[in-house]
This record gives structure tokens, sequence and C-alpha cells, in this order.
């Protein structure tokens, strides 16, 4: 059976590792490694991962391994497999290359550059001089990966990365990527299935609660999937998995009811931002205006009142948002209102130093690494007590 790997962000591997199951993949069939998922499946479920997996970054089909100490030697096991089959007739390709802790293979362009070379020599001796090199929309993309002398080639399923979703025209500062956004709610064990309600009460464009929302919705069916345009793969078993999934939403629209999500920002522009993209999704999504020093409980919607849940934030902070000093403050008004107004919640708060989340002055039950953008993070659990009862982390 075929074998596929799904990477994600650093961190959120055991999640997407869950996250496959729920899809009903046997637990047995999958590996989790520090990038993501190694799966065994038919390639019909590989398609739908696609369409379904809110952690994944891109779901690769490895074709080959292999250790090369010379230069030729990288060609002759390249040309093992037929890349061709993959390509329709005046199709493109392109290639991505990553060396690795390789003093061999210093320069990954020079890979790159000969690996370009001998396809292109190669399928012209196929007869297929009329495969070209695209780089901004391939029919195939394949990804190499080079580490000292080994290397994995693989080819891209998914061409865009599958945390594209569509949804957010511009970014506001610092954005979160879509598919940690939903890995993240995960990990704080909400599902939108229950009734305990989600807050961010520093939302900025809403993508934590966006993909709280769509949790259980299928991603996207109009985009483009790289695999779709593959010559060998068999379009009628993708017309019906798609044909499957849109009837599916149209009964969850027509069925579910919506989760209790709610998101409070001082900045305009993120409550405009916000209020475009769920109107657009067709989500409810509780959207109000309300600096952070001005939190309380009056300014919490009615149904909230009397409620436990799930707080999940993620504050700017100095790496990327204003000052050292000035998230440093922000952290301790944030431990100061959770405490104030959120007693018996649980809080989930993605932090890049210790330093700033010991001004929260609670302790953490719950810690996991995960890199935000290459920012390495912690994502930080607390049990709202009473002020007297907490310590400082």
């Amino acid at each position: 059976m075929p074998q596929f790997f799904a990477t994600c962000p650093q961190g959120l591997s055991y999640v997407l590792k869950e996250e496959l199951e729920s899809f009903g993949l046997n637990p047995k069939a999958l590996r989790e490694t520090e990038r993501g998922v190694q799966f065994t499946s038919p390639w019909e479920t590989a398609f739908l991962i696609n369409y379904k997996t809110k952690i994944a970054s891109r779901v690769l089909k490895p074709v080959l391994s292999f250790t090369s100490s010379t230069e030729d030697q990288i060609l002759s096991y390249i040309k093992k497999h037929d890349f061709s089959k993959y390509i329709s007739k005046g199709g493109t390709f392109s290639l991505k290359v990553k060396v690795q802790a390789s003093s061999m293979y210093k320069d990954q362009r020079v890979v790159m550059n000969l690996i370009r070379v001998g396809l292109l020599n190669e399928f012209e001796k196929k007869g297929r001089s009329d495969i070209k090199v695209n780089k901004e929309n391939p029919s195939l993309e394949i990804v190499v990966v080079v580490y000292h002398a080994n290397f994995s080639v693989s080819l891209n399923m998914s061409g865009l990365p599958l945390s594209h979703r569509g949804y957010r025209e511009e970014a506001l500062a610092a954005p979160l990527r879509e598919n940690l956004a939903a890995g993240l709610v995960k990990m704080t064990g909400w599902s939108a299935e229950g009734d305990e309600p989600l807050v961010d009460f520093m939302c900025g464009s809403g993508t934590l609660l966006i993909e709280a929302a769509r949790l259980d919705k299928p991603n996207s069916l109009k985009r483009s999937y790289s695999f779709e345009r593959w010559d060998n793969v068999d379009k009628g078993k993708i017309k019906e998995i798609k044909s499957t999934l849109s009837a599916t939403k149209d009964i969850q629209k027509n069925t579910q009811s919506d989760p209790s999500i709610y998101g409070f920002d001082q900045d305009p522009r993120s409550i405009q931002a916000i209020t475009k993209s769920s109107n657009d999704l067709g989500l409810n999504i509780s959207i109000k205006q309300i600096a952070l020093k001005d939190l309380n409980k009056s300014s919490l919607p009615k149904s909230l009142q009397g409620k436990k849940g799930i707080v999940i934030l993620n504050p700017p902070y100095g790496k990327r948002l204003g000052t050292t000093d000035q998230a440093k403050e922000a952290y301790a008004l944030i431990g100061e209102r959770l405490k104030a107004e959120f007693k018996g919640w649980k809080a989930f708060i993605l932090s890049p130093e210790p330093e700033l989340s010991k001004e929260l002055r609670m302790k953490a039950f719950f810690k996991k690494r995960v890199s935000n953008g290459g920012v390495d993070c912690v994502l930080l659990g607390y049990s709202i007590r009473d002020e007297h009862s907490d310590s400082k982390e």
C-alpha cells in the first residue's frame, strides 16, 4: 500500500496524528515524526486528507530514498523514477531542494540545477520534450531533501500550502498561519461539537477563532490541488470524493448549531477584518471592540455570564510587535484580567519568552513547544483560580 507524509509546523505532530485517526486511518498505519506524520493508505485517502485536514501544511508522496556520495550518483538514482507519468502533454514541473548538515553538498542551488538539467534530459530521451520548467504554477512539484548524503525525494500533492485557506485577503501585523491556529485550538481540548464557549480577547484578525469555527468543515473545494492535475490519478475517484464532501457540507450547514465563539480587540481594523472574514465564510462569531484594560464582566455577552469555558490568546510580543517592556505590561494585564473575570475557566496562551509568561503570575499545568513562523514558542495552559491561590510561574 502507498506511503505518504503529511507535514506540519513543529510541535503539532501529535494533534495531526489525532486528526488523521479521526478521518478513519488505522493508528498502526501512522508514524509521528518531529515535522509531521507518515501514513500508509490508499490513494483516495490521501486525496481526502488534502480536502479535510486543518493541521497539515502539505501532503507529500515519497518516491525515492537513497544515499549518494557523488553528483553522478544523484542522477543515476533520480532516473529510477519516471516523473513524466504524472505530467500531461505540455505540462510543467518545478524543484524544491533543501540541504541540511551536509559537508558534501553545501550549495543547494548546485544540487537543484544538477537535478533540473538531468530531468529535462531524461524527459527528452523519453520523447517528452514538451515538459518544461515552471516555478510559479507547475503541474508537478518535486521536493528533494538532503541530509548529510541521504536524499529523500517526494511529490507535493497539495500545491500551495494547505494553510492558505483563501479567506484572509489583508493580514494585520504578525498573523498566525491558519493550520498552526487550528492546531493550537485542538491542543486546548475545545470542540465545536460541545457547548463550551471559546474566547479570544486579543483576537487581531481572528485566525484562532475562525479556525475554531471551521474545525469540522472541509477545506475549500474551489482551490486547486496539485494531485488533481496529475496524469496517473483516478479523476473519477476525485470527483466522487469532492461530491461527497460538498453534500456533507450542505448537511452540516442545515443541521449544526453554531459554536459559542467570541472575539474582542481594541483595534477597529481587527474588528473589521474578522467581521468580513466570518461573514464571507458564513460563520457566527460574536465580535466586540474593547480595550484589554476595560474588559470586565459587564462587557462580556450575557450568554457568557455564569459559564465556564476556554480563553485562547496569541498576545503581541517584543520580537514582532511593540517593545519588550510593552509586551511585559500586556502580559501582566492579561493575568490580572483573567483572574478577575474568568475564574473557573482555562486559558491557553502562546508565548515566545519565559520572561513574558512570568508576568502572568500563574502556574501552568500545560506546556507544549511549537514553532510560530520560525519563532520558538510555548503554548501554556492555566486553570484560572482565585487570585490568592495562584503562584508565580
